[in-house]
Formats: structure tokens, C-alpha cells, sequence
């Protein structure tokens, strides 16, 4: 919501477009239907746009936070094993030659190996991930009619209502 009052130019009112604006998941689809009622209707043809156009920013952050968090777990992997690389590389050099200790070094040292090798193409994989979120399929357009009930309807709901309400305040009179 902060996101599409930004966008409209309305950082302050987020808490009350919140009511202004609905969002449907018609059945069978992976799509999202997003209304926005509003007195004008080229404001409520930018506010679904900006809730369409937030809705997707924050979802490509989202994947952007955690493709990073990934790729932090792998770096954080990565330098472990180069660590425990280095000390056998160091423990191998130590050795002297066809040694129990430099064969063992040697055996630890090609398992590293490819540990790394496998875990930074992972990462290398993770790193270089398309993020997206998806697309806009239809932009919003400008209502063509007023959404909600006719004026009509109002007056003669209220006219029903009125004299239901008399004719109870006459009988408990």
C-alpha cells in the first residue's frame, strides 16, 4: 500500500486507500484481478495501476532478498571449504611424499575441490537468476460507468426505509 501511495503522489494516505482498493483471484487462474474505487474515475484507473504496478515491484524485491540471502549461505559455504582447502593444501605441502598424512591430505584436498567447484556454480547459478515477478496483462482503464448501486436505487431504498421506520415509531408510539 505505501508503495502505490508513493506512485499516486499520496505517501500519507496508504492507510485509507487500503479500503479503497479490492483484489480478486478469478477461479483457474494465476492471475489477480485489482479494482480501486474512487469519486474520479481517471484516479480510480491510477490507483488499480499503482496497486498493479506496486504489487509486482514488491514481488521482485522479494525474489531479489532472497536470491541474495542464497547467495550470502553460499559464499558463507564457499569460504569454509576454501579455509579447510587451504589447510590441507598447507598439511599436503608439510608432508613428506607417499606419506599416510600426505595421501590422506591429498584425498581431502580433491573432495574440497570439488566441493567448491560444485557450490560455485550453484551460486553462480543462483546469482545470475531472472527475477520475474510477472506482468501486467491488461493496464487499467478509465471506469465507463459509476460502480455501486444507481442513485435511483438509493432513493427508493431510502423511501421503503423511511416508512418502515415511521410506520414502527407510530406503532410503538
Amino acid at each position: 500500500t505505501r508503495m502505490a501511495a508513493d506512485d499516486l503522489g499520496q505517501p500519507g494516505q496508504a492507510g485509507q486507500m487500503i479500503q479503497q482498493v479490492s483484489v480478486d483471484i478469478p477461479p483457474d487462474a494465476q492471475a489477480l484481478d485489482i479494482s480501486f474505487v474512487d469519486t474520479d474515475p481517471g484516479e480510480a484507473r491510477r490507483g488499480a495501476q499503482a496497486y498493479a504496478d506496486a504489487y509486482l515491484a514488491f514481488k521482485a524485491q522479494e525474489v531479489e532478498e532472497e536470491i541474495a540471502r542464497v547467495v550470502a549461505a553460499y559464499d558463507d559455504e564457499l569460504s569454509t571449504l576454501e579455509a579447510r582447502l587451504a589447510a590441507a593444501s598447507e598439511t599436503l605441502a608439510s608432508s613428506l611424499p607417499e606419506s599416510e598424512e600426505a595421501r590422506t591430505a591429498a584425498a581431502i584436498q580433491g573432495v574440497l575441490e570439488e566441493q567448491i567447484a560444485t557450490l560455485s556454480a550453484r551460486r553462480a547459478l543462483a546469482s545470475t537468476t531472472d527475477v520475474d515477478p510477472g506482468e501486467v496483462i491488461v493496464r487499467a482503464a478509465r471506469p465507463e460507468s459509476p460502480t455501486g448501486p444507481s442513485p435511483w436505487l438509493v432513493l427508493a431504498l431510502g423511501v421503503l426505509l423511511g416508512v418502515f421506520l415511521g410506520t414502527v415509531a407510530a406503532f410503538a408510539r
